[in-house]
């Protein structure tokens, strides 16, 4: 479970707490990860060698769970997972997964997706899949108010970097923006250290693994992301955001609906991601337009509708 999987998966844990009265206990399969992160839920981490077939029959047995709740990283889902999912079908336990799980949809009681994109299953789906804005599941509380006047940018590139854009980027910002630039980076807690060029012609700002990002987003005037979690909290607060995937074709959907909705500028490389974040900069009304539209889609973020989904799989025979 990368650190996005488990933001996502403890804004499920606090909804399905607050709204089903729910007792959580989480396991994940991952990097070591701040304790704290999970507050006063019940948890247990393994390691990415470690058998999760063997955790999850643990973790059932000794939580008395009757809903699990998987949000799994796709090319980490071990092979074995059909038949342990068979096994907690045959104990009357409810199944259900955040966003995918690639190779055991037809197992599911319920695939939740948190994403306003109706998803494209190529295999047999779940019983019930859900998707649509209400669906998202974030760790946002309010939205910022009118945009700041000065040019702060905000610059996420995921917890781990793993395309190394800050060996690329920052060079790129500072050789393109207006010297007057204030950059907000910030370096994800298993990313590399990024490349900073010297000298420097605009402020460039790191900051190391913080706990949390709403604070720097309320600050920005505008931000660059790798899309992902981030991306949506990022529309939550209104930020005129020019959006980058660097993986592939993998998220090409996503953008293109993103795009389609007018709600960010989307990048088709990692040159055009600094292009189009020069444009945005100095254009104010592309700015408003942008932040407007975005606040006006991210208003039901807390997790009402999983509880609601989950709630009534429970009712189900």
């Amino acid at each position: 479970m990368g650190l996005g999987h488990l933001m996502r998966s403890i804004a499920a844990a606090n909804a399905l707490q607050r709204w089903c009265d729910a007792h959580i206990y989480f396991l994940v399969q991952g990097l070591a990860i701040d304790q704290q992160l999970v507050g006063n839920f019940s948890s247990q981490y393994i390691t990415p060698q470690q058998d999760l077939n063997e955790a999850i029959r643990q973790c059932v047995q000794l939580s008395g769970a009757n809903v699990v709740v998987f949000d799994l990283f796709g090319p980490w889902v071990p092979l074995a997972l059909p038949q342990t999912l068979c096994t907690l079908k045959e104990l009357k336990i409810r199944l259900v997964a955040v966003d995918a799980l690639p190779g055991c949809l037809n197992l599911l009681d319920l695939l939740f997706v948190p994403s306003f994109v109706e998803p494209v299953l190529g295999e047999q789906p779940a019983k019930k899949v859900v998707y649509g804005w209400d669906c998202f599941l974030l760790n946002v509380q309010s939205q910022k108010g009118m945009l700041p006047s000065s040019k702060n940018i905000l610059v996420l590139t995921g917890g781990s970097d793993t395309t190394s854009l800050g060996g690329v980027w920052p060079a790129l910002l500072n050789a393109n923006l207006p010297k007057n630039t204030k950059v907000d980076w910030v370096t994800g807690p298993f990313a590399p250290d990024p490349l900073w060029p010297s000298p420097l012609r605009i402020q460039i700002h790191n900051h190391n693994a913080p706990q949390g990002l709403a604070h720097l987003m309320c600050q920005a005037s505008y931000a660059l992301t790798v899309y992902g979690v981030s991306f949506y909290e990022l529309l939550f607060f209104g930020v005129p955001t020019v959006v980058f995937s660097p993986y592939g074709d993998k998220d090409n959907q996503d953008l293109q609906a993103i795009k389609s909705e007018g709600l960010a500028l989307v990048a088709n490389s990692k040159a055009h991601a600094i292009e189009l974040l020069g444009t945005l900069m100095s254009d104010n009304e592309l700015s408003s337009t942008l932040s407007s539209r975005a606040k006006a889609k991210m208003v039901t973020l807390d997790g009402h509708r999983l509880s609601d989904e989950v709630s009534l799989l429970l009712t189900q025979k």
